[in-house]
């Protein structure tokens, strides 16, 4: 699977991609169906230490 945006479509629980995890929710919640039964990929996620303080 090719790596998806840092900007979140179609989930307005996040504001930017915080986890590698989270462009794949809809298959983890059963919301669309994997490409594959097994994928592998490599996603771009945005990480910040103080995002309490902002």
């Amino acid at each position: 699977m090719k790596s998806f945006s840092l900007v979140p479509h179609n989930d307005n629980s996040l504001l930017i991609i915080n986890s590698g995890m989270a462009p794949l929710k809809p298959y983890f919640t059963g919301q669309e169906i994997p490409p594959r039964r097994r994928v592998t990929t490599c996603q771009k996620c945005v990480r910040t230490g103080d995002i309490e303080n902002v």
